[in-house]
């Protein structure tokens, strides 16, 4: 496009220059003289085809030439605009994040004026105004003091009788749920011999057997508590009374303890599984522990058969911790491949299986609950009429040879436990003896019978 121009320029040139080539026929055209026509043929042509081509060469050369360098001085200015729009925006940012500092710093200083104003307000007030403020708080600490009192009073109070409601609901409401023929059915509590249990097997068969006793136990808790009340109701005494049939015992016991909830029940955790040596009636040994809640002990009585024949026993030991409850479960174990016992076959065995529920009442105070159900397989074929170990026993007419046996395993396996409880908890001991010898009743009789 531009060499056309360029080459539209020339040819309007040439024929600027040129006077013969035009096409002007109104223009009057002198005829050349004589002497004229000497110097036309003197006078050369202005420009040839040569001449025109090289000129448009230059032309052509010149115009790149200025565009390249009309580019770069483009390019220069647009750099140069653009280094300028960045430094702009960066003094942008700078000058914002100034100005958020510069807020910042603002409201500090109006923070420390307002602190400085008021302690120089604080420390030009009037002596008397700030005794008669004092009076005025205390006895707004008083009040809100008497306030909070009463208001934690009354919430022990309405804690406790919720727990007792609660707990009397829960009963009542098992009692409908619970068939009579679970209630009245012998094997659950009685112990029968053939359903004595037998620990045999490998490791990991033992404990899941440790856990499938315990387990049966604590799932009889409340068929055992409601056969308690049905011996004694709700009455809480300290005495622990103990009630004759003609192979079975059955101690029962339901008392407060004045001393948290927590250091009872580890007292009565710890009178069962403490290991105890010595001069003692009952002695203790570990023959296996389990987890921390379970225990698997040997008791050995001494003259627990006859004189200088020791009873061994092989009791298994699980508690249950709950929020407001601990239950500690023992039955003893009739056969043991691992820890065999090794009392004499011809005299009889003897199963104890118990349930001791320690219930939380007040900080401070406790419920504990027991049933244990002793039996044996000793034969009753005369009676006993002689028992000096517990002297409330002679009033009974009750006696057999069964009974009077396990009455004197349990005078020298009570003392023990009893003895570990009350030192637990930093209770004298008390000055008559704590076991009270009754008869089951007709009642008693029936509930139990199948």
């Amino acid at each position: 496009m531009i060499t056309m121009m360029k080459l539209e320029a020339s040819n309007q040139l040439l024929r600027r220059e040129d006077p013969l080539d035009g096409d002007d026929d109104d223009d009057d055209v002198p005829e050349p003289t004589q002497v004229h026509a000497k110097d036309l043929e003197a006078t050369p042509v202005a420009f040839s085809a040569d001449d025109v081509s090289m000129l448009h060469y230059y032309l052509e050369s010149a115009d790149e030439e200025g565009m390249t360098k009309h580019l770069q001085e483009r390019k220069r200015l647009d750099r140069h605009r653009i280094n300028n729009i960045r430094h702009r925006q960066r003094k942008q940012c700078e000058h914002a994040e100034l100005r958020t500092a510069a807020e910042a710093m603002e409201h500090k200083l109006r923070a420390l004026q307002m602190r400085a104003a008021r302690r120089k307000a604080t420390t030009h007030l009037d002596p008397e105004e700030t005794l008669r403020n004092i009076a005025k708080w205390k006895e707004a600490t008083k009040s809100e003091k008497r306030r909070r009192e009463e208001a934690v009073e009354e919430k022990e109070l309405l804690t406790v009788s919720t727990t007792s409601h609660r707990n009397l609901i829960q009963m009542y409401y098992k009692r409908i749920l619970v068939d009579n023929a679970v209630l009245n059915n012998p094997l659950l509590l009685e112990n029968e011999p053939f359903v004595m249990n037998t620990l045999i097997g490998c490791e990991y068969t033992r404990t899941q057997g440790y856990r499938w006793i315990s387990g049966q136990m604590h799932r009889q808790l409340d068929v055992a508590l409601s056969y308690m009340h049905s011996y004694i109701g709700h009455t809480i005494e300290e005495k622990t009374k103990i009630f004759l049939g003609d192979s079975s015992v059955d101690l029962v016991r339901h008392r407060m303890w004045p001393c948290p909830f927590a250091v009872v029940a580890q007292s009565g955790w710890e009178s069962f599984t403490r290991m105890s040596t010595g001069n003692l009636p009952r002695k203790t040994s570990s023959l296996e522990v389990i987890d921390i809640n379970t225990c698997y002990t040997r008791i050995l009585i001494e003259d627990g058969i006859g004189p200088n024949l020791p009873l061994t026993l092989n009791m298994l030991q699980r508690r249950f911790v709950e929020d407001s409850r601990v239950v500690i479960t023992f039955r003893t174990i009739a056969e043991d491949s691992t820890y065999p016992v090794n009392n004499p076959v011809e005299h009889g065995d003897l199963s104890i299986a118990g349930w001791l529920s320690f219930e939380r009442v007040t900080d401070s105070s406790a419920r504990c609950r027991v049933f244990v159900k002793f039996r044996s397989t000793v034969e009753n074929d005369e009676e006993v009429l002689d028992l000096t170990a517990i002297p409330s026993a002679t009033a009974t007419n009750r006696k057999t040879r069964a009974n009077q046996w396990i009455m004197s395993i349990i005078s020298k396996m009570y003392d023990a436990v009893d003895t570990a409880t009350l030192r637990g908890v930093n209770a004298p001991a008390p000055a008559t003896p704590q076991l009270e010898v009754l008869r089951k009743t007709e009642q008693d009789e029936a509930a139990q019978s199948p």
